[in-house]
């Protein structure tokens, strides 16, 4: 019988250590990492004619069907390849980034501008109608990801095929009380990415229409707003992802940024940026309020927003972007930037420093296990801290980000060619342990924040942000 604690603790050593011996890790030990895992995604895409694909081994040997969503799919890889071609300008990374596009058009193209996610989260209900989202199981983050191609040197046909999605995203937007839907849930990773990523296309292609639509979806979430009784409120969103989850057997609920109000709040915060309706700001304000009201406090000085509520079972406080204050600071951010109400950065600083509290990024606690990646793991430690550094000029948070990329450094499994980061993405299955290769899901993500903090310490920062990012994108 296998003992999941000792295999929890037995992923694969680097071949060769990359976190340098008496000194501290220079902008090439960065780039060469992540260049490196560049050559592991090489390695592992699949030609077939139409262009390009990636699978982890492992998949490719059980037949699995590429995916093509930014969350762990192509377009986040595309988006990558993208990147590393604007830092270094090696052409082959663009050709990659293409090779990739023109398999998902053809895909596309094939099946009528439909995209039916296969997924291992594909078979979760909260995931079932995710078609339109814009990490998992979307076609919002393919489109981003072709027009960053597009913008890079790639094709027009990038950008068409991109404003023919968003057309496809706008059109699908369906009636319900108060206002619109497209998954019925309305966190970051369903309908809150589609309304955030709307806005973005909105702008893009100067669609006002777009913006009216994404302002109906986020009225339809504000009409959940209840009492908690406390002279506090908080918003339930259209449908229960915990609750669904677990198949019916709670009424608890997660109050992060992927799923819960953390992420309402933003996509409030946003929708008012872009409109002026004030209705919305005061809506913004009232979900951080709830966040701040149930936060718990890590020593003197930091705060974490507990896993979910009312009840954390086991007291897990999450690190990272999905439930962590790697995603629910976001709104604390932009709140900040909206009103210069003080109260703001002082929350979103006492979750930074929650984060550091737990003895990350090099202790891992119950909510921040054996996981790299951008979702849930030390990558996202990353884009954070040198997201504040940008919004304050503050050391500390350039300190706490080059803490974490030295630890994703010493984390690589690198041979001298190819590098790749094994982990346990799951937290409740501590024995499976596999080298993801997606964006926000392993290694891809994982290397582009290295390849960032290379750009960082080279004084040559300049990135494209996310549509649910609100940090700067350069100095």
């Amino acid at each position: 019988m296998s003992n999941p604690v000792s295999e929890r603790h037995s992923l694969p050593r680097p071949d060769i250590n990359q976190a340098p011996l008496g000194r501290e890790p220079a902008a090439a030990d960065y780039l060469n990492i992540a260049k490196a895992a560049a050559e592991y995604l090489r390695k592992n895409s699949v030609k077939d004619g139409r262009g390009i694909y990636w699978n982890t081994p492992e998949d490719q040997k059980a037949g699995k069907k590429p995916l093509l969503d930014f969350y762990s799919g192509s377009a986040g890889i595309i988006f990558y390849f993208t990147e590393l071609y604007d830092y270094t300008k090696d052409k082959s990374y663009l050709d990659d980034a293409a090779a990739g596009a023109d398999y998902i058009l053809a895909q596309l193209e094939q099946n009528n501008w439909r995209y039916t996610y296969m997924g291992d989260f594909s078979k979760i209900k909260p995931y079932s109608k995710n078609e339109w989202a814009f990490y998992v199981g979307g076609v919002g983050g393919i489109a981003f990801s072709l027009l960053q191609l597009y913008r890079a040197g790639g094709g027009k046909r990038y950008e068409e095929a991109a404003l023919k999605l968003c057309e496809g995203i706008a059109g699908a937007a369906e009636e319900t009380a108060g206002g619109l839907k497209w998954s019925g849930y309305s966190g970051i990773n369903q309908d809150g990415g589609t309304i955030l990523f709307l806005l973005y296309a909105a702008a893009y292609f100067k669609r006002p229409e777009w913006k009216e639509i994404a302002r109906r979806g986020a009225l339809a979430v504000a009409a959940t707003e209840v009492d908690t009784g406390n002279g506090k409120y908080r918003f339930e969103g259209l449908a229960n992802p915990l609750k669904d989850f677990s198949g019916g057997a709670t009424e608890s609920f997660f109050p992060g940024f992927a799923y819960g109000v953390s992420g309402y709040g933003y996509v409030f915060a946003r929708v008012y940026e872009e409109t002026g309706d004030k209705k919305f700001l005061e809506a913004a304000e009232k979900a951080a309020d709830y966040l701040v009201s149930i936060s718990t406090p890590v020593g003197e000085t930091g705060r974490l927003i507990p896993y979910w509520q009312p009840e954390n079972t086991g007291g897990i406080h999450y690190l990272g972007f999905c439930h962590g204050p790697v995603g629910s600071s976001r709104i604390f951010v932009l709140l900040h930037r909206l009103t210069g109400n003080k109260k703001y950065r002082d929350f979103y600083t006492s979750l930074a420093e929650g984060i550091v509290g737990t003895g990350a990024p090099e202790y891992h606690s119950a909510g921040y296990w054996d996981v790299h990646c951008m979702c849930c793991g030390t990558a996202g430690f990353i884009n954070h801290f040198l997201g504040l550094h940008l919004e304050t000029g503050e050391q500390k948070y350039l300190d706490y980000a080059l803490r974490s990329a030295k630890v994703i450094l010493g984390s690589a499994n690198y041979n001298g060619n190819t590098a790749v980061w094994y982990q346990v993405f799951m937290r409740t299955s501590p024995d499976k342990i596999g080298a993801d290769l997606g964006y926000y899901h392993g290694s891809a993500g994982i290397a582009s924040q290295l390849l960032r903090t290379a750009a960082f310490l080279e004084g040559e920062f300049q990135v494209i942000r996310l549509p649910d990012e609100p940090y700067r994108a350069a100095p």
